[in-house]
Parts: structure tokens; C-alpha cells; sequence
């Protein structure tokens, strides 16, 4: 099983490899995209929820929030990536 994810992801990674010169350009869409997203969500419980005490209960427990602040931390990642991969390099080679 490990040598056949090893190859699979060997061979994604040929695949994948000219889509690195698109980096800023996917990163960028992503982070409109998410912010799209948190405008629909917040318009959606603003008219839903205006002076509920457990808005903010209900909040956390929603999945759709859950995976929005997951794309948020995400892109921001993504968007940063450039000033912390020199040191991930020389930690781990």
C-alpha cells in the first residue's frame, strides 16, 4: 500500500509540476472565492439570526463554518508561503 501511494504521488507530482508558475494567480482566485463564500454565509445568518442569544453557539457547530474557516486558514497559507518555505527546506533537509 505505501509503495503504491509512493508512485502515485510520484507520478502527481510530474503531472502537477507545470502549475507551479500559476501559484499566485490560483492562490489569488482561492481567496476571492472563500470571500465570496463568508459574504452568502454571513448575509445568509444575518437575516436568519438578527438578536438570537445562540446565534453564536450555533455558529461553531455548523459544518459550512467549520470547512470556510478551514479554506480561510488555507489560502492564507498558501498566500504566505513564500516567506516561511525557505526555513521548512533547511529544516528537513
Amino acid at each position: 500500500m505505501v509503495l503504491v501511494a509512493a508512485g502515485l504521488s510520484a507520478s502527481l507530482s510530474s503531472v502537477l509540476a507545470p502549475l507551479g508558475s500559476l501559484h499566485w494567480s490560483m492562490t489569488a482566485f482561492s481567496m476571492i472565492a472563500v470571500a465570496a463564500s463568508w459574504l452568502i454565509v454571513l448575509r445568509k445568518y444575518r437575516h436568519k439570526s438578527h438578536c438570537h442569544s445562540q446565534a453564536a453557539v450555533k455558529w461553531f457547530k455548523n459544518r459550512q463554518i467549520i470547512m470556510l474557516l478551514v479554506a480561510t486558514v488555507l489560502s492564507f497559507i498558501a498566500a504566505a508561503w513564500g516567506y516561511f518555505e525557505p526555513t521548512l527546506m533547511k529544516a528537513f533537509m
